[in-house]
């Protein structure tokens, strides 16, 4: 994330972002670092795929799940400054939005509080 513009909304500072998205997104193969902010947000998103995936070192959490649905395999998370993945739905979601849901097939959650659902 080195020289990453990370603008002025909270939103900006994701690295990846998958937002309001009613058909499925497959990310494969992909590395993740040094977000100022989460490494994967997925918001309001109804089939979001991950298939070895790492998300480290991120200033929040590896994966946040945003009323959104998510099924991970092979998913390593470390060094993240918040926890491994974060599952919650938000306090104004919107009409359409999905409840949160979050299957982890696969993989390493290596930070000391691996997954928060709240």
């Amino acid at each position: 994330a080195e020289n990453f513009d990370e603008g002025d909304q909270t939103a900006d500072k994701h690295l990846v972002a998958i937002v309001n998205v009613k058909g499925t997104v497959k990310l494969e193969n992909l590395t993740v670092a040094g977000s100022r902010r989460t490494g994967i947000n997925a918001f309001e998103s109804t089939d979001v795929q991950l298939k070895d995936i790492v998300s480290k070192d991120n200033a929040g959490a590896g994966l946040n799940v945003a009323n959104s649905k998510v099924t991970a395999e092979n998913l390593k998370t470390s060094g993240n400054g918040w926890y491994g993945v974060n599952v919650d739905n938000g306090a104004n979601p919107s009409a359409d939005a999905p409840e949160s849901e979050f299957i982890l097939i696969s993989g390493e959650i290596a930070e000391e509080v691996q997954i928060v659902s709240d």
